[in-house]
């Protein structure tokens, strides 16, 4: 569900967290030192991103591995970032209610 999505996405913590993973595969001990929190803090926000399906976990001995469930996730916040940022770009298809949206 998207909403589901959007709402994990909605914390600058996660989004932190989504950004670290995009650059691959990453532990708990890997991520926490990228902010001011407990580990335990960063492992609720992974266990969240795990629950709406923007991560995916597996266990190797006593560590837990992170790592984006899929890829376009990046692109998604990509896209926001890039909408925030430029506000007034026109949409490469077009300006909304142009000829070529009807």
């Amino acid at each position: 569900m998207p909403e589901s999505l959007f709402a994990a996405l909605g914390n600058d913590v996660r989004l932190n967290v989504v950004g670290l993973l995009a650059k691959g595969e990453m532990c708990l001990c890997e991520l926490a030192p990228h902010f001011h929190q407990d580990q335990s803090v960063i492992c609720r926000h992974l266990q969240l991103l795990e629950r709406a399906g923007v991560v995916l976990s597996r266990r190797d001995g006593q560590r837990i591995f992170y790592r984006l469930a899929d890829r376009r996730t990046v692109r998604l916040l990509e896209t926001a970032m890039d909408i925030v940022e430029h506000p007034h770009r026109t949409h490469p298809n077009g300006p909304k209610g142009s000829k070529e949206d009807k």
